[in-house]
């Protein structure tokens, strides 16, 4: 069986990871006040960026609707017995959704709900095209992506500015000063049902609370398949990547993937913020 890989644009894998396994990515309409760019397209997370610093509002993003997939999968079919497509989180977006009831019009279309989102939910679209062995049917490899390696996939973040989040009314101003004066970095985690959750607070110096708190006790509470991982961040200082990757090599991850996030983590996280994502052992 000749099977094709797609997954959607917020799972944040580079040029170079696409094009290495072979995935295919659909796109997300964003808007910037009234106007609708495209993920993937003419967006990036710099125009993002640039936007909300001279009109102080956030984008919103949208779910690609059914007739986007019907079209998508009925282009990505061409030359394949069948297509197996991963998705962000069902918990977050009303893109699986929409992908499931344009996939109902298929015999040979299945699509996986993440559980996750960016680089969480690049692992699954990778760990896909390792399970197309010759042997296993898309039905199967999706069942086995759904059942085994979906409630493995640890996506969490720490987030440096909560400027976002306060203009997006997850936290007040007073939370926001409260969290500048103390240095308080919240961690967010995508918990088992699909949801994006604030699991912790950290105080300190980012550096040091990436290196020295937030990966120890990560892989104390969730400890990782070591074959590979993403560092997956919107901005970072090149030094503190580079101290993240040393000590994550320390700690026996065998390939560690670096990717920038898109700009669905960036219009709701904003600049300053980092994920370690990897498989649960």
């Amino acid at each position: 069986m000749k099977i094709k890989f797609t997954m959607g644009i917020a799972g944040d894998l580079s040029p170079e990871l696409l094009k290495k396994y072979n995935i295919s990515t659909t796109t997300m309409p964003v808007l910037l006040g009234e106007e609708e760019f495209f993920d993937g397209k003419n967006l990036t997370p710099a125009d993002i960026y640039a936007f909300v610093k001279k009109t102080k509002i956030l984008p919103k993003t949208a779910a690609p609707n059914e007739f986007y997939f019907e079209e998508f999968f009925t282009e990505h079919l061409k030359g394949f017995d069948a297509l197996v497509h991963v998705e962000i989180s069902a918990g977050i977006s009303l893109t699986y959704e929409n992908a499931v009831k344009a996939a109902e019009k298929f015999k040979n279309v299945y699509v996986v709900d993440s559980k996750s989102l960016s680089t969480g939910t690049g692992l699954v679209a990778i760990k896909a095209t390792q399970l197309n062995d010759g042997k296993r049917t898309a039905k199967e490899i999706a069942e086995e992506l759904r059942t085994v390696w979906v409630p493995k996939s640890q996506a969490s973040f720490i987030l440096d500015n909560l400027e976002y989040m306060k203009k997006g009314g997850r936290c007040s101003m007073v939370q926001l000063l409260g969290a500048n004066l103390l240095k308080i970095k919240p961690k967010l985690t995508m918990n088992k049902e699909g949801k994006l959750i604030k699991e912790k607070t950290y105080k300190g110096r980012l550096d040091n609370v990436l290196v020295e708190q937030y990966v120890p006790d990560l892989l104390k509470d969730e400890p990782a398949i070591k074959d590979y991982c993403f560092i997956t961040y919107t901005t970072m200082e090149k030094e503190t990547i580079k101290a993240l990757k040393d000590k994550l090599t320390a700690e026996g991850f065998k390939d560690i993937m670096v990717t920038t996030a898109g700009c669905v983590i960036t219009s709701h996280c904003g600049e300053g913020t980092l994920g370690v994502l990897y498989f649960r052992a």
